[in-house]
């Protein structure tokens, strides 16, 4: 092996790689390259914590272990090395190496390289043969959703309006009545000690690129729900590597903002209240906070199991699809046809409080589509809907179920389904879901 910092070699190739496109567009992975570039000369090699500092532009909080965003982009860049020596030709007797476990460029003899797997498809076809060996079984029709541009903006625009909502509601309220507080099931939060957390069924949002690293669209997997999530999958999927890259977007349903102003009491109640996006939450915070959830049954994240376990109620195979096993029926919602149907929509809104696993509480306030949540916040805050729901001790669950019809994003009809206890002593338990 040739030293790594002999400058000609080294950077001959390196402006060889740049120029090929291989590493795509200006963005991460040209900045870790060129970083590393420079830092092939040192004698200490850069850290992972200097990658991330410099690279990542990550803090303080950035934890080797638990955040993989250098191993992970370590891990593409090495690929498109070796597509760069593969596809572009160049096959003289050395070439730049990635060491495995080493943060460093190196210049190594091409033999070196002997005998790994060589790819004699082309990254097209490669994507199309791995993806069906690799991918997890197949999600509903909504499982994978190819975002636009617009969308995506219109969503970050629903999550700058709920954000104004939360800023605002002390103000907001300061006239109102504090009406739903007072009832079942939301007076355990006048009497909470923990600090109020408000969780956001936000979606975690990546590019999808083509063969030069340029994002084609942006995509959202229902079990890919935060940058950890994705880097997990990215590195037990070699051949996505190639294709999925973090973008560090989120979007949320606007009809998360109408919610919040529903519950405007409830956070004028405990102004010191922090809100979070579900791709956030942590299992701690779950443990050490009374929670909210306020968003769409596809947006639950880390509660979708706890929501469900001890009542006769579960989200379907296609989270448009609410399951009363007590009944033998399932309910569906019109949102989700494509096209719509004309007049009225029928939606489904669905609400539960159960016990934390600390002895603290946590609310659930979702909908199929944005008909079901603006009409279960607007019902589960109405007081003379909540004096016809069962009463429940504060160590006791319950769960609630509302049909919905609206049209536009508009609820105009709420009929109450379902309202009954639930077990808690099996919502943190490992048995399987109904």
């Amino acid at each position: 092996m040739t030293d790594a910092a002999a400058p000609s070699a080294l950077s001959i190739d390196a402006d060889r790689i740049r120029r090929s496109g291989v590493l795509g567009r200006p963005g991460q992975l040209t900045r870790l390259f060129d970083f590393l570039v420079e830092r092939s000369a040192d004698a200490d090699p850069p850290s992972e914590t200097d990658i991330a500092s410099e690279v990542f532009n990550r803090g303080r909080e950035f934890i080797p272990g638990q955040d993989a965003v250098v191993r992970v982009n370590i891990h593409r860049l090495r690929k498109r090395l070796d597509d760069f020596y593969l596809r572009h030709g160049f096959s003289g007797p050395e070439r730049l190496a990635l060491p495995r476990g080493e943060y460093r460029l190196v210049v190594e003899a091409a033999s070196a390289t002997e005998g790994e797997p060589t790819r004699a498809q082309s990254p097209a076809a490669l994507h199309t043969s791995q993806d069906s060996q690799r991918q997890p079984p197949a999600q509903t029709p909504v499982g994978k959703i190819a975002v636009s541009r617009r969308s995506l903006f219109l969503g970050a625009a629903g999550l700058g309006v709920a954000h104004i909502a939360g800023w605002g509601a002390a103000t907001y309220v300061q006239s109102r009545p504090k009406g739903f507080l007072w009832a079942s099931p939301w007076s355990v939060y006048e009497r909470a000690a923990a600090p109020l957390l408000i969780v956001l069924g936000d979606y975690y949002i990546f590019g999808d690129t083509d063969e030069k690293g340029q994002v084609v669209r942006l995509t959202r997997e229902f079990f890919i729900n935060s940058r950890d999530e994705l880097y997990q999958y990215m590195m037990e999927n070699d051949d996505l590597h190639y294709r999925y890259m973090d973008l560090d977007l989120r979007y949320l349903p606007t009809s998360v903002a109408t919610a919040l102003q529903d519950l405007a009491p409830l956070m004028a109640r405990h102004p010191s209240a922090q809100i979070i996006g579900a791709s956030q939450v942590s299992p701690q915070m779950l443990r050490d906070h009374d929670v909210v959830y306020v968003g769409y049954l596809s947006g639950l994240g880390p509660v979708r199991h706890p929501a469900f376990r001890g009542g006769r109620l579960t989200v379907g195979g296609s989270f448009d699809q609410i399951i009363d096993h007590k009944a033998g029926r399932t309910y569906e919602s019109e949102a989700a046809l494509v096209p719509p149907p004309q007049g009225l929509v029928r939606d489904y809104g669905y609400f539960t409080r159960f016990p934390g696993p600390t002895g603290n509480t946590i609310s659930i306030i979702a909908g199929a589509r944005d008909i079901g949540l603006s009409g279960v916040a607007e019902a589960m805050t109405t007081p003379s809907v909540l004096k016809s729901l069962p009463r429940i001790r504060d160590d006791q669950a319950i769960e609630v179920l509302f049909e919905v019809e609206g049209q536009n994003g508009a609820n105009l009809k709420t009929k109450l389904l379902v309202a009954q206890q639930r077990d808690p002593t099996t919502i943190w338990t490992a048995t399987p879901l109904n």
